[in-house]
């Protein structure tokens, strides 16, 4: 990865809820670009650390850009800070069956 990460998700069709950015190796200065039907959300060490609506955003981490490679070599090559995106699409699908099964019921009157 870059030094600095650019992290977004251009959807290609409205039927997908959420979707998880691929990297989660992600560094300090990070930019995030959220989309108009879109909302972010940011996870570091198990927690929600923000939520992020439409517009670009920098993220902060405990990923130092120059140095998060070497954070790994104690650890097997495995980067302890991890960071992960989530994405949820607020779009509405255009493919919801919206029909129902007939129900009967008596009007007294």
């Amino acid at each position: 990865m870059a030094i600095i990460d650019m992290v977004e998700w251009q959807p290609t069709s409205n039927d997908i809820f959420a979707w998880r950015f691929p990297h989660d190796n992600l560094s300090t200065g990070t930019q995030l670009v959220v989309r108009e039907s879109q909302e972010a959300v940011f996870f570091s060490k198990g927690q929600i650390l923000g939520k992020f609506g439409p517009g670009k955003h920098t993220l902060t981490t405990e990923n130092l850009p120059i140095l998060r490679n070497l954070f790994g070599i104690p650890f097997g090559g495995k980067n302890p800070f991890t960071a992960e995106v989530w994405f949820v699409n607020k779009a509405a699908p255009l493919t919801i069956d919206w029909k129902t099964t007939p129900m009967r019921f008596m009007d007294p009157d």
